[in-house]
């Protein structure tokens, strides 16, 4: 916790920051920019997310989908596994965390299944953001986590994907028959990923994988071939290393949606948002947003904020860095100037 004579200071500090950041994009003309949000693993908080995230604008979530086998699974004396659908935990489970799991702990994690069941809840605090009438998709990213080689044959590996087969199954049906406004996209250990994961390029349709410039397979960035799997990669999902390059490149196959007739056959799907991760700091956050500013194209661009070392976790970022960007509302703006607490 900060002393209380140094609490003003940080206040004051975090306010100018703000302003100049916002004077700086403010003056650079309007830009429309959204944002994820990562391991939204407590669906506790669901409710409230789709409730600030409003209804004039996409809304992207990410998840994380950790594997653990059968073992762990069906293991009673963890209670840590107490919401694991026993049905399928013969092939082992999908817990909602980005770290290992501690088997010990007394409240179960949410798994897959959870997931499942929020889209298809009817309940007021949900149903309504994923009716069909809903006017807009909500896309949540599975982001997947697997201890091993995805494709290496093996039994656990076997498992891992006969699960998520499963799991795409049963929601597929459940999007189909109730017409949900949702997408799910496939990252992560989910990517047909090169030659590595190369028995997944088929797999999960007809959802998308996202695409990190320098990680995954490089034809990608400008081929949709269905052949080998890069048709697969549909959304452009840039580190923060990755989008001065990008840009450089003007963003390959993605950068050409609105413009096909620039390379006839060689657009991408749909007019996904390019994603941002993960910026740690509020100048890396600006510096972002200006570059893109100065694409060639009008292109819609989401922000995915980053728990880190400044940051307690992505709550937190989202809110510390709002302000500055006027993420909320559609375009930005000048904002008021208002105190940011945050303290340590």
């Amino acid at each position: 916790m900060l002393p209380s004579s140094a609490l003003p200071r940080r206040v004051a500090l975090l306010s100018l920051l703000i302003a100049v950041a916002s004077l700086q994009l403010v003056l650079a003309g309007p830009l429309e920019v959204g944002y994820q949000i990562h391991s939204q693993n407590d669906l506790r908080q669901w409710p409230q997310t789709l409730l600030k995230g409003g209804s004039d604008r996409e809304l992207w979530m990410k998840v994380d989908m950790l594997y653990e086998p059968p073992e762990f699974c069906q293991n009673t004396a963890y209670p840590a596994v107490g919401r694991v659908n026993s049905t399928t935990s013969h092939l082992g489970c999908f817990l909602l965390t980005h770290d290992a799991p501690e088997p010990t702990r007394t409240v179960p994690y949410n798994t897959s299944d959870d997931v499942l069941n929020m889209i298809v809840d009817p309940s007021p605090a949900l149903a309504p953001y994923f009716a069909p009438d809903s006017g807009r998709t909500i896309s949540i990213a599975l982001c997947a986590k697997f201890g091993g080689q995805v494709c290496d044959g093996s039994e656990q590996s076997n498992d891992f994907i006969a699960l998520m087969d499963d799991f795409v199954a049963r929601t597929q049906e459940s999007i189909a028959s109730l017409g949900l406004a949702v997408e799910f996209i496939l990252d992560g250990a989910f990517t047909p990923s090169g030659s590595r994961n190369s028995c997944l390029k088929d797999k999960w349709q007809p959802w998308n994988a996202t695409f990190i410039f320098g990680y995954d397979p490089a034809t990608a960035y400008t081929d949709n071939n269905a052949t080998n799997g890069d048709s697969r990669f549909q959304i452009n999902n840039m580190n923060i290393w990755g989008v001065v390059p990008s840009f450089s490149t003007q963003y390959g196959k993605f950068g050409l949606a609105q413009d096909p007739g620039r390379t006839p056959g060689n657009t991408y799907t749909k007019s996904y948002p390019f994603l941002i991760w993960e910026p740690a700091d509020q100048y890396t956050l600006s510096e972002d947003v200006r570059l893109l500013q100065h694409r060639s194209r009008k292109q819609k661009t989401t922000i995915q904020p980053r728990a880190s070392r400044t940051c307690a976790n992505d709550v937190l970022c989202f809110f510390l860095f709002a302000p500055s960007l006027d993420l909320l509302p559609v375009s930005l703006r000048p904002p008021s100037i208002c105190p940011v607490l945050v303290t340590t």
